[in-house]
Parts: C-alpha cells; structure tokens; sequence
C-alpha cells in the first residue's frame, strides 16, 4: 500500500478468520453492503468500478435500498 500510495483501508486476515466466516476464495474481494450493514453483493477479481456497467449496479442498488 505504501510502494503504490494508497489511502484506503485495507485489512490482514492473518487467521483466515474472515475469509471462513465470507467464503473469500480470492483476492481482491469486493462487498456490497447495504445501509442496514448486510452484505448484499460480492465480487472476486478485479473490477473497473469506474465502468458505466459498475455504476448502474450501484445505482440500482441504491435505488432499491435493499
């Protein structure tokens, strides 16, 4: 994070604690999280949130406000 500077939060699950407990089978791991903190999305591999693909799934999903 240091060598490409950046500023998110990024997490080590050392334990394997979480990655158990959300069925992560690979990285980068994405989640959709709802306002009410329910996961209600997953994405493994990269993906372009920038894409106009990405922003209508946000979109929706705040429309929907699952």
């Amino acid at each position: 994070m240091k060598k490409h500077n950046l500023t998110y939060t990024a997490a080590s699950d050392i334990n394997q604690v979480a990655s158990r407990k959300y069925g992560v089978s690979g990285i980068p791991v994405n989640f959709i999280i709802n306002r009410k903190g329910n996961i209600i999305g997953k994405t493994v591999g990269y993906r372009d949130w920038s894409s106009n693909d990405a922003k209508g799934l946000i979109s929706d999903l705040l429309k929907n406000k699952k």
